[in-house]
């Protein structure tokens, strides 16, 4: 699955305002792309997911990975990402990348220790984040 543009507002010359759609959600997102670029993406499109901060996280021993996915919030500056911790790859002892799953994508997303208050998910476990700021960079192939 991949992500698709229900709607599509110019920003500025290389960033647009889109409400976009991933497994069943629509959310609100800043992509990273001109008008021109977005416009020109096919139905589908892959992308980079990137955002500005962690605000609230929730770690669960059991997965459940049918409810994995990007999802909106009452706040459209707040979305959830819910997903599978796959791997780590500590930097150094004190910052350590944290790779998350999104099966219903599938997408992966990593997140560091740092925006995680230096908490460190077991591999397997479930993490539950609600990020400031996504944003998605697509992939041009």
């Amino acid at each position: 699955m991949a992500f698709t543009i229900k709607s599509l507002h110019e920003m500025d010359y290389d960033l647009c305002y889109a409400v976009i759609g991933h497994g069943g959600a629509e959310l609100p997102v800043i992509l990273r792309a001109g008008h021109e670029q977005a416009s020109s993406l096919s139905l589908e499109f892959s992308a980079t997911v990137h955002f500005r901060s962690v605000i609230r996280f929730e770690i669960e021993r059991e997965q459940n990975e049918g409810e994995s996915g990007f999802f909106p919030t009452d706040d459209p500056a707040v979305s959830v990402i819910d997903g599978t911790v796959q791997s780590h790859l500590e930097i150094d002892p004190e910052y350590v990348l944290i790779d998350v799953c999104i099966q219903n994508g599938p997408e992966l997303v990593t997140f560091c220790s740092e925006d995680l208050l230096n908490t460190i998910p077991p591999v397997g476990a479930r993490l539950k984040a609600w990020v400031l700021g996504l944003s998605i960079s697509p992939t041009f192939t």
